[in-house]
């Protein structure tokens, strides 16, 4: 984890250790402070303490998949801003598209 406490803070919710194990070397490279979630919904209780610059985001998890975090997420005015990066290999469906969006 980055030691600088001015370091752009990045919530990557992902349920696949390997995916980041992966992200995570790369993006501290870069200058973020990585902190991970295995499941919206545990991502949802760390936003509060996280405060992130950005979301990197899977759609296909158990518990709370990416679609239901993504909707707690704007459902927030705080939360509404954070940008978010979904990362999916699901071919999504146009209704699925439009629901992300």
């Amino acid at each position: 984890m980055s030691t600088d406490p001015h370091a752009a803070r990045i919530l990557v919710v992902d349920d696949d250790p390997a995916s980041r194990a992966v992200l995570r070397p790369i993006l501290q490279a870069e200058g973020w402070t990585v902190v991970e979630a295995d499941n919206g919904r545990v991502g949802l209780q760390m936003l509060p303490g996280v405060d992130p610059d950005l979301v990197l985001l899977d759609l296909v998890m158990p518990v709370m998949d990416g679609f239901a975090f993504a909707s707690e997420l704007n459902r927030d005015d705080a939360w509404r801003a954070i940008p978010v990066v979904v990362m999916t290999a699901k071919e999504l469906t146009p209704e699925e598209r439009q629901r992300l969006n």
